[in-house]
């Protein structure tokens, strides 16, 4: 769908925003005419391979930018882990009384909430990693005292506008360069392939890497005939597309769209580039400090040159496509041809000429192009044996004439009649690229007055406290009369006895679904006599958003099939979408109100944006949730915890937290510790969960992308697949909107690893049904559901009644031998669960 977006108000004082990743990057983008600058500190930037600047680099780097007029806004945009909080807090502790930041960016709340706590006065940036894309999570970060937000890649100008139209706060965007694949930068493909995230800043480029689309196909061995949804054993699978780049976006380029950009109403435009080079930064920098002066001088004769395309393409360039600024899923969006910087396309080979020299290897190649050709320019051949390159050291000018000019080179090199011709270095660009940063530099003197700022160091102090690393020691299960030590979380954090937890995520699957839940029931009755107090609590976290927000009449699936277990000790979640625009936030809103007033107030939240709706909703005394933070929300930390809970309202209490995939055990056990011992958590977490994804295959990305090879995925789901050069097979799905989700190569299973979870004081277990066929999840909810059990009745029991606990261990492990012969427990992985990331 094309969208048309018409202009809201002038606005002429739009800030350009270029990436600093280096020293000569910063000089670049100053001579090139940026407004301000981001960068950051060699530790805590969402680039960790860029170079990035260490203490004494940093203070020089925002002393210089103010002397030339720019802001500097530092980007602390990755997510921390809790082993890393109390050097984090002295770093910004005593880095931020020397250093006088315009602004930090940030996606850990942590973050935020140590700031806020030290250096109250001091503007904070939502980074697009917080999956900002609808009105309803801007309201969210202005109630929470943010001053400007970097809004998602994927919006197009009319979802923007909207947004920028209520001026709640300051509006960023990015305008040009490199984009993500996966939905504003949120991705774990990379942590889950390469053990390094890209969350944390060390993506590898995985999306960035060829592969093979595939369609599985299922025959019936007896006629050979193919049957949909059936697994015979004998797959087969077509090959859709060949060694392509199905994974690697193009290149944004915003300047056709920079009238419509700045009538929009942002307050800032974004060049993505931390990593490349400053040519790069200088080039880019320079021809839009160009075109928004050309706009604000005189909007009327707009008009975008060949000769500025022609420099942003060959200074380093994909394709380039629009971004979404048009359209909510452009066709252009993806290049399955090539993933690198193809430069300019020059020409082609139009004549050779061969046999008029003593060394017969000579030919003279003549090309037609309406570019300029330069000594010391490098062309690339695209031949049919590969990529051939030549540095243009004489030619001549056969044909001046225009729109094209004939030239001849020679080489020895086997070029053919009709190669395609790509400008892979352009000398003469380079040197006025060089020109912006290659002048002597003169660090900068009184460029700045003191930094003048409210410091609270007795809330430094308190965190110091909080965050010191002399944590509780996890029991050790070989030394306490193996007797699993749940209980000593209970003595950590003064509450009750916690029960053990499993959720099950599942979604529609037509007339299936009460079948399935029944059964469900049925294994659940079945079990529970026989365990009594040491039963898990169950709950059922439901996906039916397309019925919900896309289909409202059929909303009453889910309504029906709440009333039939409304009363069969089954807690139901509704699953609420992490991704959700302006478009159907009305329809949102009108289906939680209608559940809550039907008595069905539990839901499983993964985006800002909608748990600031349900604030509003709840703000009436008659209306109350519980809530899920779904692993969605990247939660890696205590102090993120605590920084949204203060967002919430008193009607609505969290029941459940479900900490990011990328965390070890070891790990999550230091932010429950750490929670614990803050004694102003105690009220707060007294009836919390803490939960691990436990089964299921990842979604590892998601994408605003439909492929036209896949159009019969959404009847088809999960029979297409990519395949990496090592022949693992990622399988495809999608979600209510129609945005492509890719899944992790290996099932996610931590059954066998239960008691060890346990040991480290989770109590729950989330189990992901969403893609898992009917008899499986019988079998998988079976086996944790006893297992669970079992552990609960060995916490229970007193260590002096040894005959008891021999019974409930025997019995625990018969269980995991039987588990373990079982078809559904083969080729899975235990994810980060016992791996940390970088």
């Amino acid at each position: 769908m094309v969208l048309v977006f018409t202009g809201i108000k002038e606005m002429n004082d739009m800030e350009l925003v270029s990436p600093a990743g280096s020293f000569d990057q910063l000089i670049a983008a100053a001579n090139a005419g940026a407004d301000a600058v981001y960068l950051a500190y060699e530790k805590y930037g969402a680039r960790a391979y860029a170079e990035n600047f260490n203490l004494i680099k940093l203070e020089e780097a925002v002393s210089y930018s103010h002397s030339k007029k720019l802001k500097a806004y530092l980007a602390l945009n990755t997510l921390i882990k809790e082993k890393e909080l109390e050097e984090l807090l002295d770093f910004i502790f005593s880095t931020f009384k020397k250093i006088n930041f315009d602004g930090i960016i940030i996606q850990d709340l942590a973050i935020k909430r140590i700031i806020n706590k030290i250096f109250p006065d001091l503007p904070i940036h939502a980074s697009t990693q917080l999956n900002l894309h609808n009105l309803y999570s801007i309201e969210l970060l202005k109630t929470a005292g943010f001053k400007r937000a970097i809004l998602a890649r994927e919006m197009t100008l009319y979802e923007i506008s909207k947004i920028t139209s209520k001026n709640i706060m300051d509006i960023e965007i990015f305008g040009h360069g490199s984009q993500c694949y996966s939905y504003s930068g949120q991705c774990y493909f990379s942590s889950f392939v390469g053990e390094r995230s890209g969350n944390r800043g060390r993506c590898p480029q995985p999306c960035r890497m060829k592969y093979d689309l595939l369609k599985e196909k299922k025959y019936d061995d007896s006629n050979n005939t193919l049957v949909e949804g059936k697994d015979y054993g004998n797959k087969k699978a077509e090959v859709i597309k060949n060694n392509c780049y199905f994974l690697s976006k193009n290149d944004l380029n915003s300047i056709y769209f920079l009238p419509q950009i700045i009538k929009s109403g942002i307050k800032a435009l974004k060049i993505e580039g931390r990593m490349k080079t400053p040519e790069y930064v200088g080039i880019v920098t320079k021809v839009y400090r160009k075109y928004i002066d050309l706009y604000n001088e005189n909007p009327e004769k707009y008009f975008v040159e060949k000769d500025d395309i022609y420099k942003l393409k060959q200074i380093f360039s994909r394709e380039f496509s629009e971004g979404y600024f048009k359209e909510e899923y452009p066709n252009n969006i993806v290049s399955l041809k090539k993933s690198g910087s193809i430069g300019n396309y020059f020409g082609r080979v139009c004549e050779i000429n061969s046999g008029k020299y003593q060394d017969t290897k000579i030919k003279d190649i003549f090309i037609k192009s309406e570019f300029k050709l330069n000594k010391n320019d490098i062309l690339e051949f695209w031949t049919k044996k590969g990529n051939d390159r030549i540095k243009i050291k004489e030619f001549e000018m056969i044909d001046s004439k225009l729109p094209k000019k004939t030239y001849k080179i020679q080489t020895k090199n086997d070029i053919n009649l009709n190669d395609r011709v790509f400008k892979y270095y352009d000398f003469d660009l380079d040197m006025e690229a060089k020109s912006l940063y290659m002048q002597k530099y003169e660090p900068a003197t009184n460029a700045e007055s003191k930094f003048n700022v409210i410091i609270n160091a007795y809330n430094y102090n308190k965190l110091k406290k909080i965050l010191s690393k002399k944590n509780y020691k996890t029991t050790d299960l070989k030394k306490e009369n193996k007797k699993i030590c749940l209980e000593t979380l209970t003595k950590a954090m003064n509450i009750s006895s916690k029960a053990l937890s499993i959720s099950l995520l599942m979604c529609d699957k037509g007339e299936k679904s009460i079948k399935i839940i029944k059964n469900i029931f049925n294994i659940i009755n079945s079990n529970k006599l026989k365990y009594d107090e040491s039963f898990p609590n169950i709950k059922i976290c439901y996906d039916d958003l397309k019925n919900m927000l896309i289909k409202e009449d059929e909303s009453y699936k889910l309504i029906n099939i709440m009333h039939e277990f409304k009363n069969e000790n089954i807690d139901f979640y509704i699953i609420t979408p992490n991704i959700i625009y302006d478009s159907h936030m009305s329809a949102l809103k009108k289906a939680i109100e209608n559940y809550i007033s039907l008595g069905f107030n539990n839901f499983y939240i993964s985006n800002m944006g909608v748990l600031h709706l349900l604030n509003e909703i709840c703000k009436a005394d008659d209306f109350r949730a519980n809530i899920i933070f779904g692993y969605g929300l990247n939660i890696s930390n205590s102090l993120a915890i605590s920084e949204i809970k203060e967002y919430l309202n008193k009607n609505i209490k969290i029941t459940d937290v479900v900490f990011s995939p990328e965390l070890t055990i070891k790990e999550i056990n230091e932010i429950i510790l750490n929670i614990g011992k803050n004694r102003s958590n105690k009220e707060m977490f007294h009836d919390m969960d803490f939960s691990i994804y436990s089964y299921g295959f990842f979604p590892v990305m998601t994408s605003r992308v439909k492929y036209t090879e896949m159009e019969g995925a959404k009847k088809d789901l999960f029979s297409y697949y990519i395949k990496d050069i090592k022949n693992f097979k990622f399988k495809i799905g999608s979600d209510y909107l129609g945005n492509t989700i890719l899944f992790n190569s290996r099932k996610h299973c931590l059954f066998f690893d239960m008691k060890e979870i346990i040991n480290n004081y989770i109590n729950g277990f989330l189990m992901d049904f969403r893609s898992i066929e009917e008899e499986e999840i019988y079998f998988i909810f079976k086996s944790f559901l006893k297992a669970s059990a079992l552990l609960k009745s060995m916490i229970d029991i007193e260590p002096s009644n040894k005959k008891d606990i021999t019974k409930y261990e025997t019995k625990y492990k018969e269980l995991i031998l039987k588990t373990n012969d079982s078809i559904y427990m083969k080729n899975y992985t235990k994810g980060h669960s016992f791996r940390s990331i970088l």
